[in-house]
């Protein structure tokens, strides 16, 4: 299952275009990843990173046309569990790298179904200014 997810991220980390996998891949989205990270008080919980995804999910989705939404599915349970044992090796918390990597793929999702780039960004600045897992 898993391996089924990652081949069609990278699937689609290929078809994006150059602008694109340049933010991904630079300093400036590892920076930020960091920053979030710091605010959640890392090493994350399995249950820590899915406030972060719900507190970035809610930010973003009623920012997107319902055509990108309709696209952006929620993952199954199953999913979310094979991800989860992948990324933290069956440890109980992920570190930073894991939690870049695991960002990484969700924006690579995002931005291959439709979520402009530059909105992203936007989007994702406004969001890491206001986060807290305390208003969660």
């Amino acid at each position: 299952l898993y391996l089924a997810m990652e081949q069609k991220l990278q699937q689609e980390f290929q078809d994006l275009s150059q602008p694109a996998k340049e933010y991904l891949m630079g300093d400036q989205h590892k920076a930020n990843c960091k920053e979030i990270y710091d605010k959640a008080g890392g090493p994350l919980s399995r249950d820590t990173v899915a406030k972060i995804r719900e507190s970035f999910s809610s930010f973003v989705l009623p920012k997107v046309s319902e055509e990108v939404r309709a696209k952006l599915s929620p993952l199954s349970e199953e999913q979310k569990n094979a991800v989860w044992q992948n990324i933290s090796g069956g440890a109980d918390t992920i570190e930073l790298p894991a939690f870049i990597k695991l960002t990484t793929g969700i924006y690579t999702h995002a931005l291959a179904n439709g979520v402009d780039l530059d909105n992203l960004r936007k989007y994702n600045d406004e969001w890491r200014a206001g986060f807290s897992l305390l208003n969660q």
